[in-house]
């Protein structure tokens, strides 16, 4: 959790357009993939990389690259029961476009309380 928070605000304060671009069309694959959840899995898992590509912060995005495969199949556990609570996947979408509006707003207080809360929601804790 402290990485991708972390990674976040560091992403609202370096982010390039370029990033914001590929940020965006992750957002777009996870709203576009709702009734696959293999599909979900990878753009979420890929909207979360690319934040933390957006950081420009080396060091963790290698921390992140140790831990994909493993945070991927954490998203494909914790789909199934995230999405019967969260119609469909919506909530969660929003979440990620709340997310990503700080980042591109720049507001990296912001985009690091919205990242905690997600994870925090994510783990059931929220």
């Amino acid at each position: 959790m402290a990485l991708e928070v972390e990674c976040a605000g560091l992403a609202a304060i370096r982010a390039s357009g370029e990033d914001l671009q590929r940020i965006s069309q992750a957002l777009r694959d996870m709203q576009s993939s709702l009734k696959n959840l293999d599909a979900y899995a990878k753009a979420d898992m890929r909207f979360h990389f690319l934040v933390t590509q957006a950081s420009q912060n080396l060091m963790m995005n290698r921390l992140l690259q140790t831990f994909v495969v493993h945070i991927l199949e954490l998203i494909k556990k914790a789909g199934p029961l995230r999405f019967s609570h969260d119609i469909g996947g919506l909530c969660t979408i929003q979440e990620h476009i709340s997310i990503y509006e700080a980042i591109a707003s720049h507001n990296a207080e912001q985009a690091m309380l919205l990242m905690r809360r997600h994870l925090e929601g994510s783990r059931g804790e929220g």
